[in-house]
């Protein structure tokens, strides 16, 4: 376990800023608190806009957890944009395409169709927010890059170096799970946290398991913009995205024999 202690701390270090914050914000909306007068204009921001500074503190909670895990482990972000120092590892240093990239493009999409849908479905889903551009910056570009630092780069890689293969998909994946929080998130984040273990192991590093996770970010994030989701909310919609989601998987698992 020493080696996902960074991980681990980075995890903990996050949901307490997460934390703190949402505390914060609920102490405002119940009518301020000792810091913030609730006749004031501090407070009047905070209460209107409290969606979009949650947004921007995931973003400043994320860079600073990382900071720390940085700081214990003596590493740079620019470390981990190199190839893998464990000669075991076949990863490419540039991302690259074949069937069976195309076939796990083709899982990634589904299942984020898939779980999108099945949360729509049982009203889960998160609503629409009128903050698309800071979205797209911290939801699309910011956490993917951290997470993919801390959950493929750091988790993954050395629990392939200290172990075997299908123990640091699991394991790192099982993290990445957690990482999401409530129930259902956390499946979503084990299925997608071993797709995008696999875009790091064989398809081009972290560039690509970033570009994977940039870009099933972006599709939740347009289907819930648009309000694309109400339509998917339905039990047809999901057997469907299943289904495709299994041959996609299938056909991978064919070609990787």
């Amino acid at each position: 376990m020493q080696n996902l202690f960074p991980v681990l701390i980075f995890m903990l270090c996050n949901e307490l800023l997460l934390s703190a914050f949402r505390a914060l914000l609920t102490s405002v909306a119940n009518g301020g608190s000792g810091l913030i007068s609730a006749h004031g204009a501090l407070f009047y921001a905070v209460y209107y806009h409290a969606e979009l500074l949650f947004l921007v503190w995931q973003a400043l909670a994320a860079l600073l957890s990382l900071f720390v895990m940085l700081r214990m482990t003596g590493q740079r972000p620019r470390d981990f944009f190199s190839a893998p120092k464990d000669a075991s590892s076949h990863s490419p240093n540039a991302p690259r395409i074949d069937k069976k990239g195309v076939y796990l493009c083709a899982q990634a999409v589904f299942l984020c169709l898939f779980f999108n849908a099945f949360s729509a479905l049982f009203g889960a889903q998160r609503p629409a927010r009128h903050y698309f551009l800071p979205e797209l910056f911290v939801l699309c570009l910011c956490i993917p890059l951290i997470e993919e630092i801390v959950f493929r780069a750091v988790a993954y890689r050395e629990l392939k170096v200290r172990t075997d293969e299908r123990s640091a998909l699991f394991i790192s994946s099982i993290l990445f799970g957690i990482h999401h929080g409530a129930l259902l998130s956390a499946l979503y984040g084990f299925c997608a946290g071993i797709l995008l273990a696999l875009f790091f192991r064989d398809h081009g590093g972290i560039r690509a398991s970033f570009a994977a996770h940039a870009c099933m970010n972006l599709l939740t994030l347009v289907l819930s913009a648009s309000g694309a989701l109400g339509t998917l909310s339905s039990p047809g919609f999901c057997a469907a995205f299943f289904g495709l989601l299994a041959l996609s998987a299938a056909l991978y698992l064919k070609e990787a024999v």
